[in-house]
C-alpha cells in the first residue's frame, strides 16, 4: 500500500480455470491497479477498461516501484528480467517452480495457482477495508502519466494508419496498410467474438490494434509463435461456442499450415470466418533477416489467392484490395451464418513494427 508506481501483468495461467474467470476479473477491479494483458488474458477487462494499459508496458515496468506478475515468465517479452529496474519490488505468481525463477529472482517468489492466489489477494484487500479511493488518489499521477502513454501511442498508431506501404514482390494491385485493415475488423467486430490468433506480423499488428471483446475470447500460438495452431483452434471454439464469431487472424504463411481445414469446416457445417493478411512474405521473420544478413532469400511469398481455396473448398472468399473492399468484405461475412468465409486482404508493408524479436 505504501507503492506510488505499482503495476499488475497478467498472463495466461490467469484465465486456466474457466470457473474462475470471473472471479479474477472482478479481483482486478476491486485492486484497482494499472494493469498490462498479455497472453490469454487479452480481453479479460474487456475493450475499454479504464485499468487496462494497452501501450508502452516496458517503460512502466521500467520506473515501476512495485511489479505484481502475474503467471507471467522472465523470458525475451521482459527482457529476460531486465526491464526492470534494480530498485523494483518484484511479486511473481507462477505455477510452474522453473519459470518462477526463471533469469530473474524476485522479490518475493510465490508459487501458486494464479486464479486462487489473485482472488485470495483480493478477499484480503476488501476484509482488511484498504481504502482504494485513497490509494487511487495516491496513485493518481502515475494512472495519469500511464494513460497519457497510451493515448499518445494511439494517436502516432493512428496517423501510421495512413501512411504508405511498400512491398518486396511487384503486383499491380492496390496494398491495403495493415493497421488500416487491423482497425477495420476491430469496428466490425461484435461483441460476441472470438478471436483466433495465428501467424507473426500481422497478428503482431493486430495485437496492438484489435481489443478482444471480452474473458476467454483470444486464443494464439503462444510466446514461441508455433504457427499452423489457427485452424485448430478455430474449429475447437466454433464447435464448444457455436454461439459466438469465430475469427482466425491469419498471416499469409501461417495460413499456410492450417488452410486445407476449410475443408473441415465444410464438412463438418462449422462457419469459421478468417481474415488473412497476404504481403506476400515472411515479414516476422524478413525483418530481421534482411537487417542483419542483407538477404531476403526464403522470405518472400506471392500475393496467392487464398480466396480462391477457400471457394474451391465450399467456403465463401473476398478480395481485398481498399479499405471499401474491407468494410464490404466484413459486412457481408456478418451475413453468412452457414459457411466458412475467408477475406483475402493484399496489405504492403510498414515500419510498424521495426525492431520487434522474431523467434
Amino acid at each position: 500500500s505504501n507503492s506510488q508506481r505499482p503495476v499488475i501483468v497478467v498472463g495466461s495461467q490467469a484465465m486456466m480455470d474457466r470457473s474462475q474467470v470471473e472471479a479474477v476479473v472482478s479481483a482486478l477491479q476491486t485492486l484497482g491497479l494499472p494493469v498490462f494483458l498479455a497472453g490469454m488474458a487479452r480481453g479479460c477487462l474487456g475493450p475499454n477498461s479504464d485499468l487496462h494499459m494497452r501501450h508502452g508496458r516496458s517503460k512502466a515496468l521500467k520506473q515501476a516501484d512495485v511489479v505484481l506478475l502475474l503467471g507471467v515468465s522472465c523470458d525475451f517479452r521482459m527482457q529476460y528480467g531486465m526491464v526492470f529496474s534494480s530498485k523494483t519490488t518484484l511479486v511473481s505468481v507462477n505455477q510452474d517452480s522453473h519459470e518462477l525463477y526463471l533469469n530473474r529472482r524476485p522479490t518475493l517468489p510465490i508459487h501458486s495457482s494464479v486464479p486462487d492466489f489473485l482472488v485470495r489477494l483480493a478477499r484480503v484487500w476488501s476484509a482488511r477495508n484498504i481504502d482504494s479511493v485513497g490509494l487511487a488518489t495516491s496513485w493518481k499521477d502515475w494512472q495519469v502519466q500511464l494513460r497519457e502513454a497510451c493515448d499518445k501511442r494511439e494517436e502516432e498508431i493512428q496517423q501510421q494508419a495512413s501512411s504508405s506501404v511498400t512491398s518486396t514482390v511487384s503486383t499491380k494491385r492496390h496494398l491495403c496498410n495493415p493497421i488500416a485493415i487491423c482497425q477495420l475488423f476491430d469496428q466490425h467486430l461484435s461483441d460476441e467474438s472470438v478471436l483466433v490468433c495465428d501467424g507473426g506480423d500481422f497478428v503482431g499488428t493486430a495485437a496492438y490494434t484489435v481489443r478482444p471483446r471480452g474473458a476467454l475470447s483470444w486464443l494464439d500460438p503462444g510466446p514461441f509463435g508455433t504457427l499452423g495452431v489457427g485452424a485448430g483452434f478455430a474449429l475447437g471454439a466454433k464447435l464448444v461456442c457455436p454461439n459466438k464469431d469465430v475469427w482466425i487472424i491469419w498471416g499469409d504463411g501461417s495460413c499456410g499450415f492450417s488452410l486445407m481445414e476449410v475443408d473441415t469446416f465444410v464438412r463438418h457445417c462449422v462457419p469459421v470466418k478468417a481474415v488473412v493478411g497476404n504481403d506476400a512474405c515472411w515479414t516476422q521473420i524478413s525483418r530481421d533477416q534482411t537487417s542483419i544478413f542483407k538477404s531476403e532469400v526464403a522470405c518472400n511469398l506471392d500475393f496467392s489467392r487464398y480466396d480462391h481455396v477457400a471457394e474451391a473448398l465450399g467456403g465463401k472468399g473476398f478480395l481485398v484490395t481498399s479499405n471499401a473492399e474491407m468494410e464490404t468484405a466484413l459486412l457481408q461475412s456478418q451475413q453468412e451464418s452457414e459457411k466458412p468465409v475467408l477475406i483475402n486482404v493484399l496489405i504492403g508493408k510498414t515500419n510498424f513494427r521495426d525492431g520487434s524479436i522474431s523467434v
